[in-house]
């Protein structure tokens, strides 16, 4: 009979699946059945397309012969081969301005081919390989995870977990967050200048006065200011300014400059229950209810003071996430009072202290 049978609806089953193994690979055909008859390679059918070498996903052609004519299509592949890349750290930390770039070493073996990485947050930070490094670059705080993978015949990843920390030339334009970080760091001086303002809004009572949103600008002082002895890593600050730029000098004051409470009175004054020194800078009151440079009377400040500052002081007025970074510093004053001795210079620690007479006006 001249009468064929197509051959287009035949169930084609394949062999074994492939691998890459960087030679040419032939995929076989276990069987093609047309309902219950298994047709003859060779004979009914005749296959192409079934040869290749590179991993990846193709389309073979069983076509009919003989008694059978037509063509079905079946889709196979060569699967990458396994792979292995490994990178000098895990996570990483890139504390810098926009743009700033981290590079990390990667580990292949040779012949795998080329590499591409991906970023999970290409807002926060994106990444690319050139050879056996890869270049992170930072565009705005956050977290991301960078992935590596081969281009080509292998498989196989590694990640990098990145914090980025985005910082702006604009001391203002930072979270006290990210100061916290670049002080940490000992890098504040790339960024910003000392005189360069932060803004600081006051909420709160402060001895006997109520600030409401009052905005007033803080400003560096210095970076690591007589670090081995007032303490490591601080941006030391100073207040206040009355603008950001071009501001003038600002000290708060409760309306009773030039007298002093002796009835305990929170005013801003040393010592409330008299005009005396008594106890020196360590036990004056104003250090403790006031300032709230310390939440220990007559002591220094625990680990929380900041946190958890004394009620109704300058630091309990201060802006939540400031006073979550703020670090104490180590400072030397008379902690006896009314003494002229070098003995009764001793150490405190202080979260906001006054600035002396001589530091304020370059003389005394």
């Amino acid at each position: 009979s001249d009468i064929k049978t197509d051959i287009g609806n035949a169930v084609v089953t394949l062999g074994a699946s492939l691998t890459y193994n960087g030679s040419a690979q032939t995929q076989t055909v276990a069987s093609v059945k047309l309902g219950s008859v298994t047709l003859r390679a060779g004979t009914d059918y005749d296959v192409s397309g079934n040869v290749a070498t590179n991993a990846g996903n193709y389309t073979l052609t069983v076509s009919g012969k003989g008694d059978y004519s037509g063509v079905a299509f079946v889709d196979w592949s060569i699967a990458k081969a396994q792979g292995n890349i490994s990178v000098s750290e895990s996570e990483v930390e890139i504390i810098g301005l926009v743009g700033t770039q981290k590079q990390v070493a990667i580990a292949i073996q040779s012949g795998y081919g080329d590499l591409f990485a991906t970023s999970s947050n290409a807002s926060v930070a994106t990444a690319s390989v050139v050879g056996d490094t890869l270049t992170i670059s930072v565009f705005s705080s956050g977290n991301a995870t960078i992935t590596i993978s081969f281009v080509g015949n292998y498989q196989a990843t590694a990640q990098v977990s990145v914090t980025a920390i985005a910082v702006s030339s604009v001391l203002s334009e930072n979270s006290p967050a990210v100061i916290r970080k670049v002080a940490d760091n000992d890098l504040g001086a790339n960024y910003w200048a000392v005189g360069d303002t932060y803004p600081v809004p006051l909420n709160g009572t402060v001895g006997t006065v109520q600030y409401d949103n009052l905005t007033v600008w803080a400003y560096i002082l210095g970076f690591n200011h007589n670090a081995s002895v007032e303490g490591e890593h601080l941006i030391h600050f100073g207040g206040f300014k009355t603008a950001q730029t071009g501001g003038v000098d600002v000290a708060l004051d409760d309306g009773n400059y030039g007298s002093y409470s002796t009835g305990w009175s929170k005013w801003f004054n040393m010592n409330h229950s008299s005009n005396k020194n008594s106890g020196g800078w360590e036990g004056c009151d104003m250090r403790y209810d006031i300032l709230g440079s310390t939440d220990v009377n007559n002591g220094n400040p625990t680990s929380t003071c900041a946190t958890s500052p004394a009620a109704n002081t300058l630091m309990a007025a201060l802006p939540t996430d400031l006073r979550a970074v703020m670090k104490p510093a180590t400072k030397y004053t008379d902690n006896t009072g009314h003494s002229t001795s070098s003995s009764a210079v001793t150490a405190t620690q202080d979260y906001m202290p006054l600035l002396a007479e001589f530091e304020v006006f370059g003389t005394i």
